[in-house]
């Protein structure tokens, strides 16, 4: 909302670039993330968001292991005029920044 969205994405990786999943097995990061995605517009009888107006919080999944592919695609499904943020931790984006990563150029 601080920022103008209209729409929050929470976005589920099925491959990372250097790691593999370890944890919670895919299907329960998803009802994780639908669990939070709910918590946060209101919808489990709590009052977090009660305004029709307000942001709505998605789920989604994505193959693509790197955040800039992962970028294009979320600008090309959301439109050129769409404002893409995304929120990560520092060691994703020690390796967002990492030159390793990239094809030289």
């Amino acid at each position: 909302q601080r920022f103008g969205a209209t729409h929050r994405l929470l976005l589920l990786a099925k491959n990372n670039a250097d790691k593999a999943v370890s944890g919670a097995t895919l299907a329960q990061r998803l009802k994780m993330m639908e669990l939070l995605a709910r918590s946060d517009d209101g919808k489990d009888g709590s009052s977090a968001i009660a305004d029709a107006d307000a942001c709505a919080t998605l789920c989604g999944v994505t193959a693509h292991p790197l955040f800039v592919d992962k970028a294009c695609a979320l600008q090309t499904l959301c439109g050129d005029d769409a404002r893409i943020f995304m929120l990560v931790g520092f060691d994703t984006w020690m390796r967002i920044t990492d030159p390793k990563y990239y094809p030289s150029g």
